[in-house]
């Protein structure tokens, strides 16, 4: 019976990394989408200007809502 209890505890602690694991790699999913898609549309808005302030302003608003969503995702599905 102990046995069991500390086989339980054990695969506790690995699906807890696992899902750890999964929701940082979904997370930088979220950050690389998100800041590519914010980039792109802030050089769009600044006449295909990649390194301008629009672009960087962008990429900063686009990574922290895309690791908002897959963060709020992670929290959903896992």
């Amino acid at each position: 019976m102990i046995y069991s209890l500390l086989d339980q505890s054990e695969d506790t602690v690995q699906n807890a990394y696992a899902t750890l694991g999964i929701m940082k790699t979904l997370i930088w999913v979220g950050i690389t989408i998100g800041g590519t898609l914010g980039g792109w549309l802030g050089a769009v808005a600044d006449h295909g200007n990649w390194l301008g302030g629009w672009s960087i302003l962008g990429t900063l608003i686009g990574s922290l809502a895309g690791v908002w969503a897959s963060y709020k995702i992670g929290q959903n599905y896992l």
